[in-house]
C-alpha cells in the first residue's frame, strides 16, 4: 500500500501502527480505514499489509512501488490512496520489468483525468470533485457566518480499468502472495 504524507515531519518510508494513529488528515484516516475493512473482510490481516509513506507525487509513488515490489514474496497488488501515487506505481512496476496487471495490480483514488489515459488505464475510486468543492465552499461560508456546517456524505464509485486483474498462481503455492493492500 502506498499513502501520501501522514505526519507533517518530512519522514518517508515504512509505516507502522503508531504512525497510522498519528495521521494528520481526516481523509487519509478514512481511506486507510476503508482499505483495512475491505482487506479484513477478504480474510487478509491488516498487520500483514506493508505500507509505504511518500510525498504525493508520481516520482514518490514510483519509488515506493520499487521498494514494495522488490520484497519477497512480491505483492500481487498495490493500493495507492491517491491517483498521483498510483500513476507513479505503474511506472515503478514497469521500471522493474513487471507487467500491470499480469504481475501486479495497481489501484488509485480520485479518478483524475490522467488515470483514464495512463498505460494501462488505472482502476480507481471516482469521487465527485466539483461537488466536493461546492460542499467545501458552502461549509466555509457557513463557518464564516457562524452558522453550523452540515455534514455531507458524497457518493464514490469504483472505476474498474485495465490496471487490475485476479492474481496469478505463484510457484510458492500461495496464489495471493504478500498483501500490500
Amino acid at each position: 500500500m502506498i499513502v501520501p504524507t501522514l505526519v507533517l515531519d518530512g519522514r518517508e518510508g515504512r509505516v507502522d501502527a503508531e504512525r497510522l494513529k498519528k495521521a494528520a488528515y481526516h481523509v487519509d484516516r478514512e481511506r486507510l480505514e476503508g482499505v483495512r475493512e475491505g482487506l479484513e473482510a477478504a480474510g487478509i490481516a491488516w498487520e500483514e499489509v506493508a505500507i509505504e509513506e511518500r510525498a504525493n507525487s508520481q516520482e514518490a509513488g514510483a519509488d515506493a512501488a520499487r521498494v514494495l515490489l522488490t520484497e519477497t514474496p512480491r505483492p500481487t497488488a498495490l493500493v495507492a490512496t491517491t491517483d498521483q501515487l498510483a500513476l507513479g506505481a505503474l511506472r515503478g512496476a514497469r521500471e522493474l520489468g513487471l507487467a500491470v496487471p499480469a504481475d501486479v495490480s495497481v489501484t488509485g483514488f480520485d479518478d483524475i483525468a490522467e488515470a483514464g489515459r495512463s498505460q494501462p488505464p488505472l482502476t480507481t475510486v471516482r469521487q465527485p470533485l466539483v461537488q466536493k468543492g461546492a460542499v467545501a465552499g458552502d461549509r466555509l461560508f457557513a463557518l464564516l457566518a457562524s452558522e453550523p456546517a452540515a455534514d455531507a456524505v458524497l457518493p464514490v464509485e469504483l472505476v474498474v480499468r485495465a490496471s487490475t486483474a485476479r492474481p496469478r498462481s505463484s510457484d510458492s503455492g500461495d496464489a495471493r502472495g504478500r498483501h500490500e493492500g
